[in-house]
């Protein structure tokens, strides 16, 4: 008797798990708790990284950057270069190769282009030297205004003032130079 009534017992907790789960949920509660669960994933998992993507986004700003330091080389060149045509027209002293309205048209240009690269987009890596070279236009823009007070009124006071803006201007030029030198070693541009 008593193994029947462990059977019965059995029996019937097996008949009632049957019917336990006979009673799932219907087709469409199945399929609302699929995409809810795919909608939860979706939240907790973040898409992989496209590494390509970010690749070519970081090869366009180097070379950005590459492209920037190169045209700031160039300019750094020429504007050297200007300087030093320009240096014995106003050092003074030495035979002068140059006429005033030469000299005052490359003066000219040489300020308009240092203008011009401060209004370029600079990138961070050059914003220390991009400081730097707004006190260069600075001296330039001096150098400009004396220069025409100098051929109106060719005094020697008005001579030494311009020299001595002029001088800033070379030495000025100088440190945007180390600058831009030392932003090329720190990136590794070369």
């Amino acid at each position: 008797m008593k193994r029947r009534f462990t059977l019965f017992i059995l029996l019937m907790t097996t008949i009632g798990f049957i019917f336990s789960g006979c009673q799932q949920t219907t087709e469409e509660q199945v399929a609302n708790d699929i995409i809810a669960q795919e909608h939860d994933r979706a939240k907790m998992v973040t898409p992989p990284s496209n590494t390509k993507v970010q690749q070519q986004q970081q090869n366009t700003l180097e070379d950005y950057v590459t492209e920037y330091a190169d045209h700031f080389g160039y300019y750094l060149m020429e504007a050297a270069h200007e300087l030093e045509a320009l240096a014995p027209f106003y050092r003074g002293g030495q035979t002068v190769r140059m006429n005033e309205p030469e000299a005052r048209e490359r003066l000219r240009e040489l300020h308009a282009w240092t203008k011009s690269m401060l209004v370029k987009d600079t990138p961070s890596e050059f914003q220390g030297v991009r400081n730097v070279l707004e006190s260069l236009e600075i001296e330039l823009n001096t150098v400009t205004n004396l220069h025409d007070e100098l051929v109106s009124n060719p005094t020697s006071g008005n001579r030494a003032r311009t020299k001595v803006h002029f001088e800033n201007a070379v030495s000025n030029l100088k440190q945007v130079e180390r600058a831009y030198l030392t932003v090329l070693d720190n990136e590794g541009l070369y």
